[in-house]
């Protein structure tokens, strides 16, 4: 007999006829299933189908994070050792240096200068600021000249001032000597090219010719340096004191017993000597002059003004040139 659904059903009602259930899903009625078997044994496998085409490369992942240092490993064996090798000035010797950097001087100040000095050594002097080397010739260290510019170079030198007159004495009295000239001498002096430098060579003072003092001697002078004149010696008459010189002044002059009438000598010309004063009568005697020697290095010349009065000698000994100053007054320039 046909199925006779109920009418107007509402949602999920069910309906049972001849053993079988059916449930209304709101548009129709549906069959209810009954509770479900046990699953079945799975079945043989199939055959291996064929492969598939290979698909498109995926994109490079972020790579990862470093890992942490491993231990570090034990020290090797240590190698054979090389053969000694000596380094020294004499296997450097006479080859060319290809560095363009610097080569490097001992350095110290003038108290640190090596004892035991060989000719040509060189240091650096911390104290002067000059590279210096030892002239054995000389046994002086010498500085080395800065005329890589062309401007500046070092030289010797010897200033030596007029000797002062000696006093005068009337009878039965002793008037004292001239007094000598000052000096000074060094190395090391730096000059300039092209420069004019002021010289001037002392002139010894004259004797008294009466009872007074004798003349100072005057002051020589080279560039900076000066040197003074010795001081007239004292007048014989009532103790009249020397005057204050560059080397002392002259003695005093002094009352004495009659002794045999005696005169002083001049003093030595280009020597800086002081005039003798006289004994129970007379005047005094003159001083002598002064002089400038100045040694300068074999490749430059000292042209000297008019006025002054200088000869050159040893131009080329061992590399220098000495010029020896006798009188004037005027200028020394160096090229």
């Amino acid at each position: 007999m046909p199925i006779s659904f109920p009418s107007n059903p509402v949602l999920n009602q069910t309906y049972s006829f001849n053993g079988r259930t059916w449930t209304w899903n709101g548009r129709g009625w549906m069959p209810t299933l009954g509770p479900q078997g046990a699953t079945g044994a799975t079945g043989i496998q199939g055959n291996i189908g064929p492969q598939g085409a290979s698909g498109l490369a995926g994109v490079n992942g972020a790579t990862g994070a470093t890992g942490i240092q491993g231990n570090i490993g034990a020290t090797g064996v240590a190698g054979p050792s090389g053969s000694n090798a000596t380094a020294n000035i004499s296997t450097i010797s006479g080859q060319i240096n290809t560095a363009t950097t610097f080569l490097s001087l001992p350095t110290g100040n003038t108290s640190a200068r090596p004892s035991e000095t060989v000719g040509g050594i060189m240091r650096y002097n911390s104290a002067t600021g000059r590279v210096e080397y030892y002239d054995d010739y000389q046994g002086l260290w010498m500085n080395v000249e800065r005329s890589a510019a062309g401007t500046e170079f070092a030289v010797e030198y010897l200033v030596v001032a007029g000797g002062a007159g000696g006093g005068g004495a009337p009878a039965s009295y002793i008037a004292g000597g001239g007094g000598g000239g000052g000096f000074r001498t060094g190395s090391g002096l730096l000059v300039s090219v092209g420069t004019n430098y002021v010289l001037t060579v002392g002139g010894g003072g004259s004797g008294s010719a009466a009872q007074l003092q004798g003349t100072s001697g005057s002051n020589s002078i080279f560039g900076s340096i000066t040197s003074a004149g010795g001081g007239g010696g004292g007048g014989g008459f009532t103790n009249i004191n020397g005057v204050n010189g560059g080397s002392g002044g002259g003695g005093a002059g002094a009352h004495a017993a009659y002794p045999a009438v005696a005169t002083g000598s001049n003093g030595t010309s280009n020597t800086g000597g002081g005039g003798g004063g006289p004994s129970q009568s007379g005047a005094g005697t003159n001083g002598g002059s002064g002089i400038v020697i100045i040694r300068i290095p074999s490749t430059y010349t000292a042209t000297f003004s008019a006025g002054v009065t200088a000869t050159a000698a040893n131009t080329s000994q061992f590399g220098y040139k000495t010029y020896t100053v006798t009188a004037g007054a005027g200028t020394v320039t160096f090229t």
